[in-house]
């Protein structure tokens, strides 16, 4: 897990952004749970089977996210 956001990664390594064009950095929907899954539990966590649907893994990611954060405050920004 990481402990900060780093920016250059997402924009380098992981959304779809070209700089000449002014517009906004994007993500599919597949791209955002796949970067939530590896900042929240690690680049290590995997589906052990390998033959679930992906649908049902993405299921199990936002599960094991909701069961590990249950409850974690979050901190205002000033």
């Amino acid at each position: 897990m990481r402990k900060k956001i780093d920016y250059k990664h997402l924009i380098d390594d992981v959304c779809h952004y070209q700089e000449d064009t002014g517009y906004l950095p994007t993500l599919t929907a597949q791209e955002a749970l796949n970067e939530l899954c590896h900042y929240f539990l690690g680049d290590d966590w995997y589906e052990p089977t390998g033959q679930m649907h992906p649908e049902v893994v993405n299921y199990r990611i936002v599960v094991e996210i909701e069961r590990q954060y249950k409850g974690v405050k979050i901190k205002k920004r000033k």
